[in-house]
C-alpha cells in the first residue's frame, strides 16, 4: 500500500502555513479560493488508492492551519470554534478524494493480444 512520506506531508503543510501567514489580511474568499486550489492539487498528486488516511489528515491539518492564521487577524483574541465553523460552512474546503485508482489503471493497461493466422 502506498502512502505519502511524512517529510512530503510536512513540507506541504509548511507551504500552506507560509502562504496563510503571508496572505493573512487578504479577503477570506480569496484565501478560500487559493486553499481549494492547493488541496485539489495535493489530491491530484497524492490521491492514490491506499493513501486516504494521509489525504484526510492533510485536509484536517490545512483546516487547523487556516483557523490558526484567521485567529491572528484581529486583536480581539482567538476566533471561537462556532464562528470558524460558520466560515467553513460558507467556504467549504474540498473533501479528500482518491483520484488515481490502482485497480482501474491495471484494467486500462492491458496490452492488446496478437493472434497468428
Amino acid at each position: 500500500k502506498r502512502q505519502t512520506a511524512r517529510s512530503r506531508l510536512a513540507r506541504a503543510l509548511q507551504r500552506v502555513s507560509y502562504w496563510c501567514r503571508t496572505h493573512l489580511h487578504d479577503k477570506i474568499a480569496k484565501q478560500h479560493e487559493r486553499l481549494v486550489r492547493m488541496l485539489r492539487g495535493h489530491y491530484s498528486y497524492f490521491g492514490i488508492t491506499g493513501n486516504g488516511f494521509a489525504l484526510s489528515s492533510f485536509h484536517y491539518e490545512v483546516t487547523q492551519v487556516w483557523r490558526k492564521w484567521l485567529n491572528r487577524r484581529t486583536g480581539r483574541g482567538a476566533m471561537p470554534w462556532p464562528r470558524f465553523l460558520r466560515v467553513l460552512k460558507r467556504y467549504t474546503l474540498p473533501p479528500p478524494e482518491v483520484v488515481h485508482s490502482v485497480y482501474q489503471d491495471r484494467r486500462q493497461l492491458r496490452l492488446p493480444t496478437f493472434h497468428r493466422t
